[in-house]
């Protein structure tokens, strides 16, 4: 695997591919496009793997398990992503000013949204929790100015709901 951050700083590495059986992504800075090749093995978005990053749209392989902490942190001008159904938490974080997010699908394999995972992803319109998810962080979706849609699933069961539901979904 790369460790994290491995390419930080790395502003005129515009391109990645991934080849079969890479298991961990960290990159940063400068990156514009990503492309996972046919059979990709990707398992792990490294913590702040795509933070400040250039990229538009990201397609995850199934592969996927895990996303690390701020792994899309400042990526402002990422508008689109799949999330595989074998990731279980969203975590810290995450998509921290992503601002030109406008939509996400959480897949049922969530169990929980971290503290601050989508702060300030101010395009962000509408947000579905599926049944599975447990627990949603302090501010999970603050300053998600765009948002007017957050539905919970009927059978959502949250045990644990941020410090207050004010400051989850705030702005609502």
């Amino acid at each position: 695997s790369i460790g994290n951050l491995a390419f930080y700083l790395a502003q005129g590495l515009t391109t990645v591919t991934f080849a079969q059986g890479l298991k961990a992504a960290p990159f940063s800075q400068g990156l514009k496009a990503v492309t996972l090749l046919q059979g990709s093995q990707l398992t792990s978005i490294g913590d702040s793997a795509f933070s400040s990053t250039g990229i538009t749209s990201i397609e995850l392989p199934s592969s996927v398990t895990s996303i690390g902490a701020s792994a899309f942190m400042d990526a402002t001008q990422l508008r689109s992503i799949n999330i595989p159904n074998k990731v279980t938490s969203i975590g810290y974080g995450t998509f921290w000013n992503a601002s030109k997010l406008t939509s996400i699908i959480i897949p049922s394999s969530v169990i929980s949204i971290g503290e601050y995972a989508f702060l300030n992803a101010s395009s962000l319109t509408l947000i579905t929790i599926p049944a599975s998810v447990v627990g949603i962080g302090p501010n999970a979706f603050a300053g998600c100015s765009g948002l007017t849609s957050a539905t919970f699933e009927s059978s959502t069961n949250v045990a644990r709901l941020g410090v207050t539901v004010s400051n989850v979904l705030q702005n609502f």
